[in-house]
């Protein structure tokens, strides 16, 4: 009796959480508790501990729910409840974050994941995952907080925990707002909204989502949609007594008057903020959020630069870096320094965020490199082994500086590599330097005044006769070795040279058959199409050929034009969505 009763009233618990009667869930957690400890019902006290732990957190009572993450864990060590230990250990733990002590977190959950997965505890995996990764997120190592992040995620989408699923997602739109790319960062912040809306999780949405989107939509410039969503978070901090969110809100509705160069009013709410920090001493117990104001507040005297601005900016903006070096917070350092420097000498740092670095750790196994590492990390380490994937682009330098670091990733590492293409003049080196490895087809009436011949090269009259192209790539196949000792890639670049000649029908029966015996010979084919160049019709009837797709595109930015590229499609594969910026300079390396 005692058990049903104690979770019925951890249960009632939840549902005042849930509904953000932060007062009435404290009161039946505690009653709870209360009573477990009492009778020694050891589980339900451990799980109360947890629920309390967080109540008290949400409602900036620091020292208590610190307090309640350490009592509960102590009590789980003591009594060997290992899975327990993983959940509240974790809980615990992220509070290390909180106060500054970055790295005992890191320790703790090292040791807690390790401990998860010892016990195949699929639910603390997820946990203590996607707590590593918002470490990694504020140490500023993107890689690791992305990986950790992406695995915790899909762990418990799979396993249905959609409380570690909506936070891991919530974290990635944080991590991908940090990088500047808000594209990314509003899709995740919407789903993770999406999913707290389904579970009946209203106060969340409206303590983290709504906040978030808020600082996304102040980034953007869109002022009207950020005071909507602000203003809803501060009525529900108010109603709540959430003095950490009402903090928060007024913090925003700062920098809201700020974008606005309505400077009295954005001092007035700075003020607001940092009084009610104060009030909660955040400046000790959510060091990070505290130096954020200090950092936000500082930009406000840079950006309006009146008499006195300059030294008040240098206040803050100090105060605020001197958290961030004690916490070891590399990329918030960065950043402010930039500022700093900006203020002394009148110089702008404008580098862009640097793009994720796959660990050789993290890379999927069966992959193979494009040559380019900033695409290999979107794709976990290169494209899935005897795949088939059409790049989309219209003609341009970063679309043939891509295909040669491709060409050249296989030709000198000794894989066979096959090659398809009108004019050779960029590779013309390559079937010189490997003629054992690599293969160069060249479809061009004039491809004897174009390239000598060699053993390696395919000479033909152009794309009207597919057939003599099937005919010359089977007398290359037959110089292969059966099995294949290692990956093979083909790279076609005639797809839309055959598309203009023989249109979607024809075009589509030689990909049909081509495709299929490429990949029996272990190829992992990259084909090349200018959309650009047909009907939107004929470009459909291509793509849905191949199993994945990256796109390059050009867009405006501040700076002027400037081509990008997006893994559009990967077929049961994990990659990233992200947008990465192409720069010559590194294609070229």
């Amino acid at each position: 009796m005692t058990l049903k009763f104690l979770h019925a009233v951890n249960d009632l618990g939840v549902l005042s959480l849930k509904s953000g009667e932060f007062e009435k869930a404290i009161e039946y957690f505690e009653q709870g508790l209360r009573i477990a400890l009492e009778n020694n019902c050891i589980d339900p006290a451990l799980l109360l501990y947890n629920n309390l732990s967080e109540v008290h957190w949400s409602r900036g009572e620091f020292q208590k729910g610190f307090e309640t993450a350490e009592k509960g864990t102590e009590l789980a060590k003591k009594v060997g409840a290992v899975g327990y230990l993983v959940w509240i250990g974790s809980t615990l733990a992220i509070r290390y974050v909180y106060v500054g002590e970055l790295q005992k977190a890191i320790s703790m959950l090292e040791d807690f994941l390790a401990l998860g997965k010892r016990i195949k505890f699929t639910a603390g995996i997820s946990y203590a995952m996607f707590l590593l990764g918002e470490c990694y997120y504020w140490s500023g190592e993107w890689d690791k907080s992305l990986h950790y992040l992406v695995e915790a995620r899909d762990i418990a989408r799979k396993t249905g925990e959609y409380q570690s699923s909506a936070n891991a997602t919530f974290w990635l739109g944080e991590l991908f707002m940090e990088m500047e790319d808000y594209v990314e960062a509003e899709k995740y912040f919407n789903e993770t909204s999406s999913i707290w809306e389904k579970a009946g999780e209203t106060d969340y949405q409206l303590t983290d989502i709504f906040p978030a989107l808020s600082k996304l939509y102040l980034k953007k410039g869109e002022i009207k949609e950020a005071k909507e969503l602000i203003e809803r978070t501060h009525q529900h901090a108010k109603k709540t007594k959430n003095r950490l969110v009402i903090s928060y809100a007024e913090m925003l509705k700062a920098i809201s008057f700020r974008e606005q160069k309505k400077w009295g009013q954005s001092i007035q709410h700075f003020e607001k903020s940092l009084q009610g920090y104060k009030s909660i001493n955040a400046q000790k117990w959510f060091v990070h959020q505290f130096a954020e104001l200090l950092y936000e507040y500082g930009l406000l005297h840079l950006d309006r630069n009146e008499e006195g601005d300059k030294e008040r900016a240098h206040s803050f903006l100090n105060q605020a870096l001197e958290i961030y070096q004690r916490v070891d917070a590399k990329k918030k350092v960065e950043k402010i320094k930039s500022r700093i420097v900006y203020m002394e000498t009148g110089q702008k740092i404008t580098a862009e965020p640097e793009p994720v670095a796959i660990k050789v750790s993290e890379v999927l196994p069966a992959r193979v490199t494009t040559g380019y590492g900033d695409l290999d990390n979107l794709l976990f380490g290169g494209i899935p082994r005897n795949y088939a994937v059409i790049l989309t682009s219209p003609s341009c330098d970063e679309r043939d500086l891509l295909i040669k670091r491709f060409l050249e990733a296989g030709a000198k590492k000794n894989q066979i590599t096959f090659h398809v293409i009108t004019k050779a003049s960029a590779v013309k080196n390559l079937a010189e330097r490997f003629q054992s490895n690599f293969y160069l087809f060249i479809c061009n009436p004039q491809a004897d005044k174009i390239i000598k011949s060699l053993p390696n090269v395919f000479k033909l009259k152009g794309v009207e006769n597919l057939t003599n192209i099937n005919i010359a790539l089977s007398s290359a196949f037959r110089k292969l070795d059966k099995s294949p000792k290692g990956p093979r890639r083909a790279c076609i670049e005639i797809v839309s040279d055959v598309l203009l000649q023989h249109h979607a029908v024809q075009t589509r029966r030689w990909l049909n058959g081509f495709i299929p015996e490429l990949k029996s010979k272990g190829f992992t084919t990259l084909a090349v199409m200018d959309p650009e160049m047909h009907p939107p019709q004929e470009v459909r009837a291509i793509l849905d050929l191949f199993e994945g797709e990256i796109n390059i595109y050009e867009k405006k930015t501040e700076k002027g034009f400037r081509r990008y590229l997006m893994i559009k499609k990967m077929l049961n594969q994990k990659y990233l969505d992200s947008e990465l910026h192409l720069k010559k300079e590194k294609l070229q390396k």
